[in-house]
């Protein structure tokens, strides 16, 4: 829904391929399928299981520091990006949160309700990164800020909020979860 709201209000496109950001990178061109959604390197496998239902897919990774939201295997790429194949199941993909990522959930047990969560839980990637998570009842609108800075030793999450406060319930909790 955030996503959503920065397209509506910025004009940013919800998915965007990597050549966005690494115009000047060749790699960045060759794997078309790969894209950005919002902070996450999502490289979907289009190919049928070679093996036992495990399937693989060719990937560039850019330079920077990501981690894979699925197996939690880190990559520190250099300058120039690097090439990977990751393999999967067929009820995954892959996809890698840059350094200082924060992935937003709800909080709310075995639910399909669209309202805004009473419950949060964060998901914080070590590294300095924004996210503005965005929320509204239909009228009012209410942005809660999470901003991860870290010195290479220690990471601290910070949150802040603006805008109208009844948008979402009251007695709001949030859980931070390290990532990394």
């Amino acid at each position: 829904y955030s996503e959503g709201y920065k397209t509506h209000k910025f004009g940013k496109p919800v998915i965007e391929p990597i050549y966005y950001y690494y115009p000047q990178e060749k790699l960045a061109y060759k794997y078309k399928n790969e894209y950005f959604f919002g902070d996450l390197l999502v490289a979907p496998i289009t190919s049928p299981s070679k093996y036992k239902g495990i399937s693989s897919v060719k990937a560039w990774i850019p330079e920077g520091k990501w981690t894979d939201i699925f197996s939690g295997e880190e990559y520190d790429v250099g300058k120039g990006g690097r090439e990977v194949t990751f393999y999967r199941w067929l009820d995954s993909i892959p996809a890698l949160a840059k350094a200082g990522s924060t992935i937003v959930l709800s909080g709310e047990k075995h639910t399909n309700d669209c309202s805004n969560p009473k419950n949060l839980v964060l998901e914080v990637y070590s590294g300095n990164g924004v996210y503005d998570l965005y929320e509204d009842d239909g009228d009012k609108e209410f942005i809660t800020a999470i901003k991860n800075v870290s010195d290479g030793k220690t990471l601290r999450t910070e949150i802040s909020f603006s805008g109208d406060s009844s948008a979402v319930p009251s007695g709001r909790n949030i859980k931070i979860r390290l990532k990394n």
